[in-house]
């Protein structure tokens, strides 16, 4: 057989490998919204194709932005039921009194205002975070926290722990370019009140922070 061939056969068996992983992986995402990214979590697809709810900007001399949902992001009518913020963090991203080091953060301002609950585990708040550095096209998993009701008989009702695989504390800028963080966050909470009338099914408001960690000044 000339060599020829060979690099031809060859050549033939390595696109055909390149085929069958790439048809192997959109089959592992084929099947319903989300997929498994390796540590458990899933990524919700609509969420990383739809259009943000709003952008925030880290830029100079900027030293914190935030977004508070003023829509109701768990309509069934939007493909994703999450609050979506992209915040854009570009290479001199800094402000005067303030480390380049920044944090993201998502919670409610006003989680649970009340004290018991009749299914305190359907009670749950979640983030994810997922980050498209400079150069690239899309977002890559970046971590998650979950924390779900946990009934106490004197404390009543309270999100528990966090679990899952939370994103770094703290993030730096890029040397060059933007990166683009995508926090896709959302609250749950279900009241039933023992001595009101009033009872609550349904997401919860929520608030995306961006915060550039403040200098220490030692002595």
């Amino acid at each position: 057989m000339k060599l020829g061939n060979l690099t031809s056969i060859f050549t033939k068996k390595k696109i055909a490998l390149v085929v069958l992983a790439t048809a192997a992986l959109a089959a592992s995402t084929s099947g319903g919204s989300s997929a498994a990214t390796g540590t458990g979590t899933p990524i919700d697809f609509a969420c990383l194709t739809s259009k943000a709810d709003a952008t925030l900007y880290l830029g100079a001399e900027v030293s914190a932005a935030e977004a508070t949902s003023q829509i109701d992001y768990g309509d069934p009518a939007r493909a994703c039921k999450n609050f979506v913020i992209d915040v854009r963090v570009p290479s001199n991203s800094s402000a005067a009194g303030f480390l380049p080091v920044f944090s993201l953060k998502a919670f409610s301002p006003d989680w649970f205002p009340y004290p018991w609950y009749t299914v305190c585990s359907a009670n749950k708040e979640s983030t994810t975070v997922y980050v498209r550095q400079p150069g690239q096209s899309g977002f890559t998993f970046l971590g998650s926290e979950t924390r779900e009701g946990t009934y106490d008989p004197i404390d009543g009702c309270d999100l528990g722990p966090v679990s899952g695989h939370p994103w770094p504390a703290g993030l730096t800028p890029p040397l060059l370019g933007t990166t683009t963080y995508r926090v896709v966050t959302r609250a749950f909470e279900s009241v039933q009140g023992t001595s009101w009338s009033f009872a609550y099914t349904g997401v919860v408001t929520r608030t995306v922070r961006a915060a550039h960690l403040p200098t220490i000044h030692l002595g």
